[in-house]
Formats: structure tokens, C-alpha cells, sequence
């Protein structure tokens, strides 16, 4: 859904920054969701909480944070990515997100 409100689709898309890894048990449902949006794995998986440990109300801000980061950083994106990426967050009460972002 939040692809087709922001008008882009599967293919735009060059980089996710996933949310859940630091919480037990929702990884593999994350990255499976965003598999079966995207018609494949992600080009590129940004994976803020493996760096930073658990953030809790924090992890969708460092996700963007790491992301621009990331897209300001020479080589830490792949060359010719995509302008778009998702950060999707994924919390152990059943509540999603996905936030698209385009690079300027």
C-alpha cells in the first residue's frame, strides 16, 4: 500500500532499511513480507539494529538516519541503485510500518 500512495512500484525501489531484527522471533516474517512486495530480496538491506543494538521508539528515526547516511556515503549503496528505499518497521505487538523514501 504504502508503494502505490507514493506512485512507485518493486522495480524503484533500490534499498531497504529493515526494523525488526533486534526483536526476537520477527525477522524472518519482515524480510519475508517485503520479499513477497518486491517479487525478490531487496537489492540492498540496510539493518540498522545489528549495528546499533535495540532502540525501541528510536529505531525508525536511526533507520532513516542510516539510510541517508547510507545514501550519502560513497560505495555503501550500490552504484546505479534504485532512487527509492523502504524502511519498514515491524514492533512485537503486531503493529507495521513502511515509510518510502526517495533520494535526491
Amino acid at each position: 500500500r504504502a508503494l502505490r500512495r507514493s506512485g512507485v512500484t518493486a522495480a524503484d525501489v533500490g534499498a531497504v532499511a529493515l526494523g525488526a531484527t533486534g526483536f526476537r522471533g520477527l525477522r524472518a516474517p519482515e524480510e519475508d513480507a517485503v520479499r513477497d512486495v518486491l517479487g525478490g530480496p531487496p537489492p540492498h538491506v540496510l539493518r540498522t539494529p545489528a549495528v546499533l543494538g535495540e532502540t525501541y521508539s528510536a529505531s525508525g528515526a536511526l533507520q532513516i538516519a542510516g539510510l541517508l547516511a547510507a545514501w550519502r556515503h560513497p560505495g555503501a549503496v550500490p552504484a546505479g541503485a534504485a532512487p527509492v528505499a523502504l524502511v519498514t518497521s515491524l514492533g512485537d505487538d503486531g503493529y507495521c510500518g513502511c515509510l518510502v523514501m526517495r533520494r535526491a
